[in-house]
């Protein structure tokens, strides 16, 4: 499905660029958190849900640009990815690299993809979409700038910008130790079957 703020060209552009079935499509910025504040990629486009090799195969959150028609970045949904709606003009998750936000051009079409994203999620029966404290906290602290399409990170004091970066910094913490803890869980499995 097309996000609303796409015209009918950028639509089939998306559709036969993304690489595989488009579950969902929006417009959005992408942002990286960089310590303490978010920063802008400078990477802006169609944010859309792929699925490759049908529902049960690889899905990915892939940004198409919409003048070249080019993926310019992409995150594959790991096991327990974890996509939270901080406001309802931007989502957050953790990338690669760093936790990644989706600043989108119109809130409906955000809550589009969110719905689906989270309906990838329930079928997988891997991923989290609750509201976690640094959801919670990032939608306290987050205020909506006039341009809704982009937040107004600027806005947080000091003391806000680190009580977020702290969160966030636990949270990564965290998963990284469960993913640690499912690594180690399956080495014992593998000496058993020696």
């Amino acid at each position: 499905m097309g996000g609303n703020t796409l015209n009918e060209g950028e639509s089939q552009m998306v559709y036969s660029s993304a690489g595989g079935q488009v579950k969902s499509t929006a417009v959005a910025r992408l942002y990286m958190s960089q310590g303490n504040t978010w920063a802008y990629s400078h990477l802006w486009g169609a944010a859309a849900l792929v699925a490759v090799d049908g529902d049960a195969g690889a899905h990915y959150i892939r940004l198409v640009d919409l003048q070249s028609g080019q993926v310019t970045w992409e995150q594959e949904l790991y096991d327990r990815f974890e996509y939270q709606s901080a406001t309802p003009f931007f989502h957050t998750f953790e990338g690669n690299d760093a936790v990644i936000g989706l600043s989108f051009a119109d809130e409906s079409d955000a809550a589009t993809f969110h719905h689906a994203v989270a309906s990838f999620g329930s079928a997988a029966g891997a991923m989290s979409f609750g509201s976690s404290l640094a959801d919670q906290l990032a939608s306290a602290q987050l205020k909506s700038a006039e341009d809704r399409s982009v937040p107004d990170l600027a806005g947080l004091n000091e003391e806000q910008s680190s009580t977020l970066a702290d969160t966030l910094a636990k949270a990564m913490a965290a998963r990284r130790v469960d993913m640690r803890a499912d690594e180690d869980e399956l080495d014992s499995d593998d000496e058993w079957s020696d």
